[in-house]
């Protein structure tokens, strides 16, 4: 079964355990206003959420030369 029960197409062709979750909080600072970064756990990908009480913004977080920042997994 594919994501979200679509067929299978291009790079959305992911499979991963039931219980498992895709996206992972690293790091959070703050309460009413502040920002946490979420890792994609299938790619890596770093995402940097930055909040002020209901409304907020997601971006890919980049590094200084303006990459994105991937994670690796370490067992």
């Amino acid at each position: 079964m594919s994501l979200f029960g679509k067929p299978n197409q291009g790079d959305f062709n992911l499979e991963y355990p039931k219980d498992s979750k895709r996206f992972v909080k690293a790091y959070s600072q703050g309460m009413m206003d502040g920002m946490e970064i979420w890792v994609d756990s299938v790619t890596g990908v770093n995402y940097l959420f930055h909040f002020v009480g209901n409304s907020g913004g997601l971006t890919v977080l980049l590094d200084r030369d303006g990459r994105p920042v991937v994670s690796t997994r370490h067992s």
